[in-house]
């Protein structure tokens, strides 16, 4: 079986969607895709549960709960060598748009940690990616009945 991942458009990675899927298709396919005009409070929580005592937890949550999100399962294209978790954080980038290289996904937002943080607020850097295939797993099952 092909490598899977789960893939999350944030909010304002929603309003970036085709450019965004546009860079994704150079490494997976997009098997599964799920649209939502508000994520459920209780996924959202799931989600982000290793995060619950950070500080920037409650302003995650906020702004995830009241915009759209864009969720979809990744497969690994044919013929590509690297693992897939890799090459989709090569694409991403850095957490901090700020410090993200050029031409990663994470590069298109003018936001950075510093600002949000100064502001109170969750940094809006397009995209959530999981980190490994355990977390891949278990964060697709909140949302998708196939991984």
């Amino acid at each position: 079986m092909k490598q899977r991942t789960f893939f999350m458009l944030k909010p304002d990675g929603v309003k970036l969607e085709e450019e965004i899927l546009a860079r994704i298709k150079s490494v997976a396919e997009i098997v599964a895709i799920k649209k939502y005009a508000r994520l459920p409070l209780e996924k959202i929580a799931q989600l982000y549960e290793e995060h619950k005592d950070k500080p920037f937890y409650p302003w995650l949550v906020d702004y995830l709960k009241d915009n759209p999100a864009t969720l979809m399962i990744l497969e690994k294209k044919d013929g590509l060598n690297e693992d897939l978790f890799s090459l989709i954080d090569k694409l991403v980038g850095s957490t901090d748009p700020k410090k993200a290289l050029p031409g990663t996904i994470r590069s298109l937002s003018p936001d950075s940690l510093e600002v949000a943080y100064s502001q109170n607020r969750a940094v809006q850097n397009l995209v959530h990616r999981s980190e490994n295939e355990t977390t891949a797993q278990r964060e697709a099952a909140l949302f998708f009945d196939v991984f």
